[in-house]
């Protein structure tokens, strides 16, 4: 689309974006030296605050910003469509509608995508921690750097998110409406965010908040901050806003359409069967696995499933009997070290569910 071309069907034209316009405190994710670089790592932000906080404005500004500065592809469950004024060109920015069927089956056309999702409890909530859309999730999560994907996440509170994914969360981005926060009326509702960033995982700056401070004190504990003032990219009488915060799309659909095999597990046109307690499991440990910290409370590990007593039982028997680790640390409190776990004669315990 050339820059004579871009009326849109109701005569509005798309806004041509200056990033730097955006910003008006702070213009650097970074702490003490160390760059968050999506271009090198994969990384998974989560954008939380409360409901018009100003996280999608956020999410929709960074990916922007991964666009300009990465290249980086957008592939999003809510419409991007502006033009990017960079130094050297005008780039037309319009984001692909989230397909789960090509991202579960890592598609060469979403090779170095950033991928959005607005409102991501209502797909991968923390109340259906089995469910199959969160293993179908998780399965893409796990193996994300194989596209050299990152993934921005939207929520109004980050404990609403399944605890599989909150443990492979790299950046925290808390998001407040300073209008709201100060009380000041004479502020525009929307106009100015604040953003505070906390390191979940330690890729970033190595080290996690947690090393720090609890969570709901985290604002003492935050790498950086910064002000965002997103005016530019709301829309008009002439101009289209940058992006539509109120769009919906069905991400079940999108989810029960894919139809290919991840790990060990058949996608079909209908939602899979429960595939048991020990699959769930075998997810969960392989995700503990694969980030690097092999190691869970026995407590935090149980209680991310729902299981009978029955079952727990069970599945305690079946984890002791392929070389889990048990210790306690020195509050007392007992924990599973995985590292030498055997996932293989784990998971074939499906068979016995």
């Amino acid at each position: 689309m050339g820059d004579n071309g871009n009326k849109q069907a109701n005569n509005k034209q798309l806004k041509t974006i200056q990033l730097s316009k955006v910003v008006s405190e702070g213009d650097k994710i970074k702490d003490k030296g160390h760059y968050v670089n999506m271009g090198r790592d994969s990384y998974i932000w989560c954008f939380d605050g409360w409901r018009g906080g100003g996280k999608t404005t956020a999410m929709t500004f960074f990916s922007l910003k991964a666009n300009a500065k990465y290249n980086m592809n957008i592939v999003g469950n809510y419409p991007i469509d502006c033009y990017l004024q960079l130094e050297h060109e005008k780039r037309h920015i319009k984001a692909e509608e989230l397909d789960f069927q090509k991202i579960l089956s890592f598609h060469d056309e979403l090779k170095d995508s950033l991928i959005l999702i607005d409102e991501a409890p209502d797909l991968i909530s923390n109340m259906a921690s089995t469910s199959w859309k969160n293993r179908l999730v998780n399965m893409f999560v796990r193996q994300i750097r194989k596209n050299n994907n990152s993934l921005f996440l939207g929520a109004q509170y980050f404990e609403l998110i399944d605890k599989s994914l909150r443990n492979q969360v790299d950046i925290i981005v808390h998001c407040e409406d300073a209008s709201r926060k100060f009380g000041n009326n004479s502020m525009q509702r929307g106009a100015c965010i604040l953003l505070d960033f906390y390191d979940n995982s330690g890729m970033w700056t190595g080290h996690t908040w947690h090393e720090k401070g609890s969570f709901r004190s985290r604002r003492l504990n935050s790498a950086c901050s910064m002000k965002l003032k997103p005016s530019i990219m709301w829309g008009n009488d002439e101009f289209e806003s940058v992006y539509d915060t109120f769009y919906q799309q069905d991400l079940f659909e999108s989810l029960r359409k894919a139809a290919v095999k991840v790990d060990s597990y058949e996608i079909t046109d209908s939602a899979p069967a429960a595939n048991g307690y020990i699959s769930a499991a075998t997810a969960f440990i392989d995700n503990l696995r694969n980030s690097g910290e092999p190691t869970i409370y026995t407590t935090d590990f149980f209680n991310s499933f729902e299981l009978t007593a029955k079952e727990k039982n069970a599945l305690s028997k079946q984890i002791a009997a392929c070389d889990v680790r048990r210790a306690i640390d020195a509050t007392g409190k007992r924990f599973y070290n995985f590292s030498d776990f055997d996932i293989g004669k784990f998971s074939r315990g499906n068979n016995h569910d």
